[in-house]
């Protein structure tokens, strides 16, 4: 799991700090607690989520593993329609957390950490709909955007992953497989970075 897929050239299981995104319910409680005596927690934590899509169980199953982890209140709370949820999100009236997700338009980690964490995506101008703002972070997306090689750029994509995973803007949970089926009498079957066939790789035995 990570802010981008694994099919994506700048995707890196050894980045700094990745160790926030493991599930460890003891290192959780500490943090907790520490956070808890700074400011004391009141409330409900909530997710939203569209009710006409497939987020109801995994929301309220993160629901749950927040409320017995850290013994506070937490709840799913659903939205009629995609209509309804999109143009909360879009506009900024999102007053809990929510679910989101992403598919890339193409093989580019440039398609992920500036469409949805640069600064000139955020206010309505791209993906960016927490409106996350790190300078530093634009500046390593700067460097990668005019990179001379995909090489170098993908470093500058690794050191701003690393500043995500400081910030935590939005939390990873898990890339989408891609599932298929095929024939003993076709070979050749691949996956594009998207997950879909490369049907010019197909080949129909004879």
């Amino acid at each position: 799991v990570d802010f981008i897929a694994a099919p994506i050239s700048a995707y890196s299981k050894n980045l700094k700090g990745n160790e926030v995104l493991k599930y460890n319910p003891k290192k959780a409680k500490e943090l907790w607690a520490k956070a808890n005596a700074i400011s004391p927690w009141s409330g409900e934590f909530g997710i939203a989520y569209n009710a006409d899509g497939t987020a109801k169980n995994w929301v309220e199953a993160i629901c749950n593993y927040v409320k017995n982890t850290l013994d506070i209140d937490a709840k799913s709370i659903p939205m009629s329609t995609s209509d309804e949820f999109l143009s909360n999100v879009d506009s900024g009236k999102m007053t809990s957390a929510y679910r989101s997700g992403w598919g890339p338009d193409y093989p580019s980690a440039d398609n992920y950490l500036v469409q949805l964490y640069d600064s000139s995506s955020a206010d309505g101008k791209g993906g960016n709909s927490g409106n996350y703002k790190n300078p530093e972070f634009d500046a390593m997306m700067d460097k990668a955007l005019s990179a001379p090689s995909t090489e170098e750029a993908d470093k500058y994509y690794q050191q701003g992953e690393e500043i995500l995973l400081q910030d935590l803007p939005a939390i990873p949970l898990w890339n989408q497989n891609a599932t298929a089926a095929s024939t003993s009498a076709v070979s050749g079957v691949e996956f594009d970075y998207g997950g879909g066939p490369v049907f010019t790789a197909l080949t129909k035995k004879q």
